[in-house]
């Protein structure tokens, strides 16, 4: 079982833990991934700071409740939930993920349009606030030129289980 990038886009993510203890058989393994917290000039650094342009405090869907963006890339929140659906171990490893983008508007548009998040928060600012958005990111990006166009360091952390094999689902 291996849920990408989305663990954060459920309303109670936890719940997914558990069905996977639930249905793997045991020893099966589990892994997801999510994106790890941004360091200077990492992506989503440059995201956040960006949307500091804006209004970054709209509402998210899902209410109150919603984890921040980063819970599960810290090892404590990841070897909780996982030790709470029932796994016993805890493997996290960081991914040097990069992406590599032709054009500097390229990550305000990877994130206006195919995200989750950041694209609801993009979805609530007026057009001026958006403009100022775009320009930030913009600024980033063109700090991380390649020979081909842009790498900009957007790491990730792989974190993994395993179901025991004697024990029955939570």
């Amino acid at each position: 079982s291996t849920p990408t990038h989305s663990l954060l886009h459920l309303p109670r993510p936890e719940d997914c833990l558990r069905e996977a203890f639930r249905v793997l058989q045991p020893g099966g393994k589990l892994s997801f991934s999510v994106w790890d917290k941004p360091a200077e000039g990492e992506g989503f650094n440059l995201v956040q700071s960006a949307l500091a342009e804006g209004d970054p405090d709209v509402k998210l869907p899902g209410g109150d409740g919603v984890l921040p963006f980063f819970h599960f890339a810290d090892a404590v929140n990841s070897s909780e939930a996982l030790r709470d659906a029932g796994f016993e171990t805890c493997v996290t490893a960081r991914l040097p993920l990069v992406a590599r983008l032709a054009a500097v508007d390229d990550l305000f548009d990877m994130f206006a349009t195919g995200t989750a998040r950041t694209r609801a928060i993009l979805e609530q600012q007026t057009s001026s606030q958006l403009a100022a958005i775009r320009a930030a990111m913009a600024a980033g990006v063109a700090r991380h030129a390649a020979a081909d166009g842009y790498e900009v360091p957007m790491p990730a952390v792989c974190v993994s289980s395993q179901r025991p094999a004697d024990r029955d689902a939570v």
